[in-house]
């Protein structure tokens, strides 16, 4: 037993400056088993603290959405329609943009064919004038 935790409050301050990482270093388990717990202790604290925060915040948000959805009821139907909305201007977007892509593939199919079709003038030209 260490004489350091005589009492329930030396020990509950041992565990806020350790589980905080301020860590005075006035007061310090003396035996592997009460190093072994402040090791769980701190372990089991940096993993549920941030856990049960994030709990909470999400709590916090889903009471503060359900209170504007109570303030303002349209709120929601206003909602549902700005996506509909939005979603309806993406959909006519994609539509022209497809048919924007379409056309530039079909003017790029038009020009190699005229390219191809230069290239092969150039060298009927060209063996005319070597066989002619």
């Amino acid at each position: 037993v260490n004489q350091q935790f005589q009492d329930f409050f030396s020990a509950l301050y041992f565990s806020v400056v350790a589980l905080s990482t301020v860590g005075f270093g006035d007061m310090v388990p003396v035996t592997a088993a009460g190093r072994a717990v402040t090791v769980v202790s701190i372990v089991v604290g940096l993993c549920i603290i941030p856990y049960q925060a994030s709990l909470v915040a999400a709590a916090v948000a889903e009471e503060q959405q359900k209170g504007e959805q109570k303030r303002n009821p349209a709120m929601a139907d206003t909602n549902a329609e700005a996506l509909l909305t939005y979603l309806e201007q993406s959909r006519a977007q994609l539509a022209w943009d497809a048919a924007r892509i379409a056309e530039l593939e079909d003017r790029e199919r038009e020009e190699r064919a005229r390219v191809a079709a230069l290239e092969e003038e150039a060298r009927s030209s060209a063996n005319e004038q070597r066989h002619g």
